[in-house]
């Protein structure tokens, strides 16, 4: 699954903003998600992320570039069923936060 998601504010903004992310998801909806896990690259452009929900284990990557993130991640086979509901909701986590 790849999205691209355009933003007008600064690439720190939105580094501070997807740096968060994880942590404020997991806030709201603890009871589903398990074992987050980000890195960041040294040049903080690039962050890899992988999380648990509902049993399946999810993996992948945001880049922060001007004016754009681009996020892709693996979705296992089982969850391809909610993958156009999981875009739906990052996409207008995205909006709402960028």
């Amino acid at each position: 699954m790849k999205i691209a998601h355009k933003y007008t504010g600064t690439r720190e903004y939105a580094h501070q903003q997807i740096d968060t992310l994880l942590t404020s998801l997991q806030k709201q909806y603890g009871d589903r998600i398990s074992n987050p896990s980000t890195s960041w690259s040294k040049s903080g452009d690039r962050m890899d992320f992988s999380f648990g929900v509902y049993g399946f284990n999810l993996k992948g990557s945001v880049e922060i570039r001007d004016g754009e993130v681009v996020l892709d991640g693996s979705v296992p086979f089982f969850a391809k069923p909610f993958q156009g509901k999981a875009e739906e909701l990052i996409r207008n986590k995205l909006e709402e936060i960028l």
